[in-house]
């Protein structure tokens, strides 16, 4: 179809190919990324705004949330009014063909039979025998049948969770190692180690124990490279332990490569089977170089330590990332 954004005076068309969907919504149309991509379209969320070239000077297409949010009641109240029309004539049509002293009145839904209500009270189950704490939760109100078969599932596919850190093997070392391809050159920075609250002080080795038990960290005891940790104060009132590697990165070239937009990382996902949930919410799943883990090493309270995988904080850790 032709699709014309503009003025007489000034206007842009261009031919779109659309695909039709049997379903009810509050849209006409939805251009996507090859749409805009042949208008060549700047958006911006913000403003609500595009912008495109035209043959007599920028185009300017400004979006309207109120005309949006009276749509989208419009469109609310025409499928509720379509809905109980169609019940009407479904019960008219039921009530010929049944008996007067075997109709019942149907109860009305609160929900439509799509919408998927979640689980009241959970159980939980073991799903191996021989380690307690390898457990999974169901829903407790489906039925035996149900439960029977997620149960069978869960133990068969027990292995595919990581119950602890450690479990996760990390990025393999082919697929990607951090470098901080230090300049040798320059004078390695000690720095000395700084006086803590007690209650930062407690947060540092609670962070440091898990840390060590998970496998992301080891003990040094003579580095050339020492950093201090920073503790920042998050909105739920814990404690966020960093390193300050501001020394580190001094004397680190920086990488130029570009983290890739977020449409190119979806489009890359186009034909995959499989999506990975590895929990990168740390970044700890990323391996470092051998040769490189000692100059990544910090002091606290309770000793040196550094790190065996890359951490935040590094200045080409966004590309290794």
């Amino acid at each position: 179809m032709l699709v014309t954004f503009g003025t007489c005076d000034n206007y842009r068309t261009e031919y779109v190919n659309f695909e039709v969907a049997e379903f009810e919504t509050s849209y006409h149309a939805i251009l996507g990324r090859p749409s805009l991509t042949k208008f060549m379209v700047i958006p911006n969320h913000t403003y609500l705004l595009l912008k495109m070239p035209a043959p007599k000077g920028i185009l300017l297409v400004y979006g309207d949330l109120q005309t949006s949010y009276a749509c989208e009641a419009k469109n609310i109240e025409l499928s509720d009014t379509l809905e109980q029309s169609r019940n009407s004539v479904l019960g008219a049509q039921a009530a010929k063909n049944v008996p007067a002293d075997q109709q019942q009145i149907p109860a009305k839904e609160s929900t439509s039979e799509s919408q998927l209500a979640p689980a009241v009270a959970n159980k939980t189950i073991v799903l191996r025998d021989d380690e307690s704490h390898k457990t999974a939760m169901i829903g407790a109100s489906i039925d035996l049948a149900q439960e029977g078969a997620l149960t069978s599932f869960l133990w068969v596919n027990w292995d595919i969770f990581a119950w602890k850190p450690s479990d996760m093997p990390g990025v393999p070392r082919e697929e990607a190692k951090h470098s901080l391809d230090l300049d040798m050159k320059e004078r390695p920075v000690k720095q000395r180690l700084r006086r803590f609250a007690q209650d930062r002080k407690e947060a540092i080795r609670v962070e440091v124990t898990w840390l060590l038990a998970a496998g992301f960290i080891r003990e040094v005891t003579h580095s050339d490279w020492l950093a201090n940790p920073v503790l920042v104060k998050k909105k739920n009132s814990e404690w966020r332990i960093c390193v300050d590697y501001t020394d580190l990165n001094k004397h680190c070239p920086k990488d130029p490569f570009p983290l890739p937009h977020i449409d190119q990382v979806i489009d890359s996902t186009v034909g995959c089977v499989l999506l990975s949930f590895l929990d990168c919410y740390s970044g700890y799943h990323q391996t470092l170089k051998e040769s490189d883990q000692e100059k990544m090493s910090f002091i606290t309270p309770f000793g040196a330590y550094c790190y065996n995988t890359m951490t935040f904080g590094l200045k080409n850790a966004g590309a290794t990332y």
